[in-house]
């Protein structure tokens, strides 16, 4: 393919679907009782969900370094001519940062990132749309036009059933939660 399309595993896309689209989709990290684990290589999403109430002290993500993303371009620039990131939204993470920082850095092959301005499925349909073209055999220019045209048609709704691991967190305050 021209085009290799990477994001993270926040989007929640299923595995048979990136394998399909040859999606390379980048754990992020998961810190859960002063262990860490790689989203989607050391623990599956249902373990952490069966674990996190267990977690008496704090869980929290950490973003994807730099390193990782040089070592998928390393890895892709071997097949592609192009490699399209398309990062959660750059307000909720440092990710989007990082891949800028490995972008610049990267000589093998051109490499735009693409912040996605949201995240888990909605993210993840903005990816699938990126993939599409890229399998179309669409340059990298046009698979990040169709992405960012995609960023802008999706919306994210969450809902959150309890304010508790927002607080251990940290990311809101016990009055607000």
């Amino acid at each position: 393919m021209p085009v290799a399309i990477v994001t993270g595993s926040q989007t929640c896309i299923p595995r048979a679907l990136a394998d399909s689209y040859e999606i390379e989709i980048l754990p992020y990290g998961l810190e859960l009782k002063n262990r860490s684990y790689r989203d989607g290589v050391d623990i599956t999403p249902e373990e952490f969900y069966r674990y996190l109430p267990t977690v008496d002290g704090l869980a929290h993500t950490s973003a994807t370094p730099p390193g990782v993303f040089l070592e998928a371009f390393e890895r892709l620039s071997a097949r592609a001519e192009g490699i399209l990131v398309i990062t959660i939204a750059s307000g909720m993470s440092t990710i989007h940062h990082n891949a800028i920082i490995a972008s610049t850095t990267f000589t093998g092959a051109p490499v735009r990132v693409l912040d996605s301005r949201t995240a888990a499925m909605a993210q993840g349909f903005v990816v699938i749309e990126a993939a599409k073209a890229a399998q179309a055999r669409a340059s990298l220019d046009e698979c990040y036009l169709v992405a960012e045209e995609a960023s802008h048609k999706v919306d994210l709704y969450a809902y959150i059933s309890t304010f508790d691991y927002l607080k251990k967190s940290g990311r809101v305050t016990a009055v607000k939660a």
